[in-house]
């Protein structure tokens, strides 16, 4: 319909432009919160979803994991509880179950922003910066945000490609948020 067009529009204009990465993650759970609704997603995989972000945003990650583990037992298809899995065993300090439910999210849903944007935070934390740039890039393609450049810019510069780092910033961030460069 028009008006559901209409509002992920307006979702995505936000997202393409915003510099915080606070509220890009507010942008995309209230992104996923209108898709489910509007998708029909079951009940129960909602109910599971909000529950274990409660218990995630109480730092109560084991009862977290069961929620979401609840939910992606209920979609196979749907790449948001996976995502919420990975990013948990990431915070439990498991590296090898968080890369497998975050790259399972992104086999569902190549364009789910959060899990790239995630996944590319993390290989920058590990200072995995040409893994990064390959990720960027390849988010780049479906995803032209302005987070998204700032981490290729940041990414660049960290490879010593100081002048590539320098333009994309003077061209491409400010042109998309002239107001704020983070």
């Amino acid at each position: 319909s028009g008006e559901y067009n209409a509002v992920l529009s307006s979702l995505n204009d936000a997202l393409q432009k915003c510099t915080n990465p606070e509220v890009i993650d507010n942008i995309c759970l209230l992104k996923a919160s209108y898709i489910s609704y509007m998708r029909n997603i079951d009940s129960k995989i909602t109910k599971s979803l909000n529950k274990g972000l409660l218990h995630e945003r109480n730092n109560e990650l084991a009862a977290a994991e069961i929620e979401y583990q609840k939910a992606a037992n209920r979609s196979v298809n749907y790449a948001l509880p996976n995502f919420y899995l990975g990013r948990t065993y990431y915070k439990k300090k498991n590296k090898p179950n968080s890369e497998l439910y975050i790259n399972r999210a992104l086999e569902i849903d190549s364009k789910l922003i959060e899990a790239r944007l995630f996944k590319i935070d993390a290989l920058i934390e590990e200072q995995n910066f040409s893994s990064a740039l390959q990720d960027i890039n390849t988010a780049l393609q479906t995803n032209p945000i302005y987070r998204l450049y700032y981490l290729r810019a940041l990414s660049l510069f960290k490879l010593e490609r100081y002048d590539e780092a320098a333009i994309l910033v003077l061209q491409t961030c400010i042109e998309l948020n002239p107001h704020d460069i983070y």
